[in-house]
């Protein structure tokens, strides 16, 4: 058999035996790639503020957030870098270990909704079906391994159709069926492949990175039940910031990590001017002792190796948010076009096992004794 008849029998299994989980992750995924957007649609009062001249003092938000929600203790602060979004600060209950989250307006100093868990909005829930498929460490397995048949679809597509522009302005759209699925799996999977494989590695790399880091390092400490304040209470979250400010040049905070186990150091992850659009939001790092505010570390990913930059940027290059509204749509259109080459590769491989079954049938019958065959 030659080398593209196996490699088209190995693409085909390859994509039978991950559609249904690459189906849920590519559908949740194009929708996530507008995950802001739908969530100002569907509760526009929550994610978004009416700017104004000044956003209060960190250390007056915190005072007002743990003023209000008095039995729960701050774990994380997300800064977003556009000043219409409402700040998203993560919270454990005192004597739990499950993280919460609420919206609050960084201005006005207002919680813009009550203390919720990780799948209690639509787009959240969405989110944590695309990474774990609803089944914890089981889905991370699942969709690692699908993300990886789909790096492997796109690598066999790309040897199968490596001919597929001489056919890609001639779709026979008005052919017969299965030529027509024949001719769009083809041409939308190749023009799109690049954006596959971006997709399929990166998945499958934090999915595996992911499982990985929980066997071997996990602890006791990734479910420590808060009891209280893990940092002094006396820290200025606005003195912090500035030094985070003065430690890197350049940087803005994006996120602020508190301590939730006594293991935690107080760290600030933000962002730097770069040349380099791939690097994330969240690549550079400056960590204090949570106790005393001494800094203790600072990472300037400008300063870093090829590989780390590389592994930053998976981050950008997986939600497609690196080249403004055009790319983030190209990113949705392979998500939904994923549906349709699943939807034809199933047709016509049904097609082509139907027609075998048809002649198998038939040569049965031509095998079988004349006489019989006549009194039938």
């Amino acid at each position: 058999m030659k080398k593209r008849q196996w490699l088209m029998k190995i693409h085909t299994w390859l994509g039978l035996v991950a559609l249904v989980p690459l189906l849920i992750s590519c559908f949740t995924g194009a929708l996530l790639v507008f995950k802001y957007e739908i969530d100002a649609l569907l509760r526009d009062d929550m994610v978004q503020v009416d700017v104004l001249e000044q956003r209060l003092e960190l250390d007056e938000l915190r005072r007002r957030i743990n003023q209000q929600l008095p039995d729960y203790e701050i774990s994380g602060w997300v800064l977003f870098q556009q000043p219409e979004r409402a700040d998203v600060v993560y919270l454990i209950p005192q004597g739990g270990h499950e993280w919460h989250h609420v919206y609050v307006d960084g201005y006005r100093g207002e919680i813009l909704s009550p203390p919720a868990l990780a799948t209690s909005y639509f787009t959240d829930w969405l989110l944590e079906l695309h990474y774990t498929l609803l089944l914890d460490h089981v889905g991370l397995l699942i969709s690692a391994i699908a993300s990886s048949l789909l790096l492997l679809l796109g690598l066999s597509g790309l040897f199968i159709y490596r001919r597929f522009w001489k056919n890609l302005l001639r779709l026979r759209l008005t052919a017969a069926r299965t030529t027509m699925y024949v001719d769009t799996h083809s041409s939308f999977g190749m023009t799109l492949a690049p954006v596959f494989l971006i997709l399929g590695f990166t998945g499958a790399y934090w999915n595996i990175m992911h499982l990985v880091q929980e066997g071997l390092v996990h602890d006791d400490s990734a479910e420590y039940h808060l009891q209280g304040r893990l940092y002094n209470d006396e820290l200025s979250f606005d003195r912090l910031q500035q030094q985070a400010e003065a430690a890197i040049d350049g940087f803005r905070a994006t996120y602020i990590s508190l301590p939730y186990n006594p293991q935690r150091p107080f760290v600030f992850y933000g962002d730097v001017s770069a040349a380099n659009p791939l690097l994330s939001q969240y690549a550079n790092q400056v960590t204090f002792d949570a106790q005393s505010g001494e800094l203790l570390d600072r990472r300037d990913i400008r300063n870093q190796g090829v590989l780390v930059k590389i592994d930053d940027s998976f981050r950008r290059l997986h939600f497609g948010d690196f080249g403004g509204v055009l790319v983030k749509l190209i990113w949705c259109l392979s998500g939904l076009v994923a549906l349709w080459l699943g939807y034809t590769g199933v047709s016509v491989w049904w097609s082509k096992q139907s027609a075998k079954r048809r002649a198998r049938q038939k040569r049965a019958a031509r095998q079988v004794d004349p006489e019989v065959a006549v009194n039938r």
